[in-house]
């Protein structure tokens, strides 16, 4: 391929047979010269993070709290409450179909749902298409294999954990420490006055 370079003089010239790709620079453009990294898949990992930084909101809590506040009788409308919470109609109306379009016995689990890393997956990202399917049986569908995906990540970094904790206690096992070729801990230590 043929890849536009400057030289030192600022002229443009052409270079053949290079590889390259685009990244992203203070969202411009880039071509860099080489193959581009091999995507990594979306693992438990950044679930934890979200929830180490405290940025895990659960959808049905914010759902209802958008649903108290229509209810009342002085608000007219979406508008009303996307001003009131600082985000437009269509987040009101998306979070509003999380309640009336989900089946109940999921809103109401995931409502009182304690482990923050299932809230953390059934985001209103990941819910807003299964919103959009005509069907009480094909939402059922969708909403058991997001559960499967779930508990298959979660499960994933379960056994990583484990596998590391398993690797650790054959590290460092009793016999390794009283077989040391490390000398005692004052041998080293010891200052000849004269």
């Amino acid at each position: 391929m043929q890849v536009p370079r400057r030289s030192r003089n600022g002229q443009k010239r052409l270079c053949i047979s290079r590889d390259y790709h685009t990244v992203r620079v203070d969202y411009a453009p880039v071509l860099k010269v080489g193959k581009p990294p091999e995507e990594q898949p979306k693992t438990a990992r950044r679930l934890r993070t979200r929830v180490r930084k405290g940025e895990v909101v659960n959808a049905v809590k914010v759902a209802r709290k958008y649903q108290t506040f229509l209810e009342r009788p002085e608000v007219l409308g979406y508008q009303q409450a996307a001003k009131k919470f600082g985000v437009s109609k269509p987040v009101i109306s998306t979070y509003l179909a999380i309640l009336n379009r989900l089946p109940t016995s999921f809103v109401e689990w995931l409502e009182n749902c304690p482990d923050k890393l299932v809230v953390a997956f059934f985001s209103e990202r990941r819910l807003r298409p299964v919103t959009r399917i005509e069907g009480d049986q094909e939402k059922v569908n969708v909403l058991r294999a997001l559960l499967n995906q779930c508990l298959g990540e979660l499960e994933e970094e379960n056994q990583a954990l484990e596998r590391l904790r398993a690797l650790l206690e054959t590290e460092v096992t009793p016999s390794d420490s009283e077989d040391s070729s490390f000398p005692p801990p004052r041998a080293f230590r010891a200052i000849q006055l004269d």
